[in-house]
């Protein structure tokens, strides 16, 4: 029993050694492959963006909504579902409907009410 533990403790030794030299550290700790590969994809992106994402900066105004609205091959119901949309009281809106490769009249009714109406992307 007692050689095998210390087969262990010197295969463990080994794999230490291994992973030092290579970098797979954090403060003196070993982390496995996954952990590695992780904090390396992480320090990688704050290097880029940093953590804090308040300083970061998107065009925005005030009090839109945005109603995003999916659709594939719902032209029986797409008609409706954009007038619903527009009766709703709050007029501060957009709609960016998309469609997804529809095979009916999907994309011709959304190009009308596009064309029809400002506010729709």
């Amino acid at each position: 029993m007692e050689q095998s533990s210390l087969a262990v403790r010197e295969i463990s030794e080994a794999n230490s050694h291994w992973m030092i030299s290579r970098g797979l550290t954090l403060k003196g700790r070993i982390m496995n492959w996954y952990a590695f590969a992780f904090d390396s994809y992480k320090r990688a992106r704050l290097s880029i963006q940093a953590a804090d994402l308040r300083a970061l900066k998107i065009p925005s105004e005030p009090g839109l909504v945005s109603v995003v609205l999916p659709a594939f091959n719902g032209a029986r119901l797409l008609g409706e579902a954009l007038d619903s949309i527009l009766a709703q009281t709050y007029s501060k809106f957009e709609v960016i409907a998309i469609n997804d490769g529809s095979t009916d009249e999907t994309g011709a009714i959304l190009d009308e009410y596009a064309r029809r109406i400002t506010g729709f992307k």
